[in-house]
């Protein structure tokens, strides 16, 4: 709000030299608003899954982890996803084409460190899904946290940083660096 006094006019009279304006924010006009949304999200309850967005199916929609984006708020199950969860803990998720194939993957650590594995879900496209962690030797046991996918030598290839408990097994987190063959990260840099 501002204050307006008019005094000493040419040509005119002032009946009332005194005025209050407001100046309105238009900026809460362009804020974003939010609502609740049925999507329809498929129901996990064997374990937990974190959120991470990334076009899995390059249809422009971004989709989670177990969920594609139909469009219009509307999601379905990924299928061939579920069996890889094994009703395993995650926690931590991030997409990245770690091949370079044009297709999203997604990393997602272990939350559980009896059971439950790291997955590394390579997207082959129209043939689904495969776990590629275990050939890797990525597949590790432990509490994990939010994983980092980043080109960190500046070869083009992107590589990851797997953090973990480490006061607890397996006592370390992981640097994989990415070997650039278009297949796989190499085996992880230790005590990163």
């Amino acid at each position: 709000m501002f204050l307006v006094d008019l005094a000493n006019p040419t040509n005119a009279t002032i009946s009332d030299g005194h005025a209050v304006g407001t100046i309105q924010n238009h900026e809460r006009q362009l804020h974003a608003t939010f609502v609740e949304v049925n999507a329809g999200f498929v129901p996990y309850s064997a374990g937990t899954i974190a959120p991470s967005w990334g076009d899995v199916d390059a249809d422009r929609d971004v989709d989670l982890p177990l969920q594609i984006n139909g469009g219009r708020a509307t999601f379905s199950e990924m299928p061939g996803f579920r069996p890889l969860l094994n009703n395993g803990n995650y926690h931590g998720a991030a997409w990245a084409d770690y091949d370079r194939d044009g297709k999203l993957d997604l990393v997602m650590p272990s939350y559980d460190s009896l059971a439950t594995h790291t997955l590394l879900v390579h997207n082959l496209g129209v043939d689904g899904f495969v776990d590629a962690a275990p050939a890797l030797g990525m597949d590790v046991q432990g509490h994990g946290e939010t994983p980092v996918w980043g080109d960190f030598d500046g070869d083009g290839w992107p590589d990851l940083f797997a953090p973990y408990y480490t006061y607890i097994f397996p006592y370390q987190c992981f640097l994989y660096h990415n070997n650039g063959n278009g297949r796989s990260p190499t085996s992880p840099t230790r005590r990163a």
